[in-house]
């Protein structure tokens, strides 16, 4: 689900999913700036990549459970004041 803007001037991008829940050590590890490898935890980079994306952008990404299963993850994105000049 893409949100509309709210007052703060940030863009939310939502997906939910009725997935097993992503284990507590994991989201922490995407979470927090882990030193080790991503393949200590869980079975793929997506979500770490997912998140360097994000703060690359200036944003950031956020992991929740989804009730009653599953996970949703979120998009955070600062809205831009002027288009970008190739817009």
């Amino acid at each position: 689900a893409l949100r509309p803007p709210p007052c703060d001037r940030r863009a939310i991008v939502e997906i939910a999913d009725e997935n097993p829940r992503i284990p507590e050590m994991d989201r922490n590890a995407i979470l927090e700036h882990y030193e080790g490898s991503v393949t200590d935890h869980g079975s793929g980079v997506g979500l770490f990549v997912s998140k360097w994306c994000a703060e690359s952008l200036g944003g950031d990404l956020e992991i929740q459970p989804n009730d009653p299963d599953g996970n949703r993850v979120r998009f955070i994105f600062p809205l831009l004041d002027t288009p970008p000049e190739d817009a």
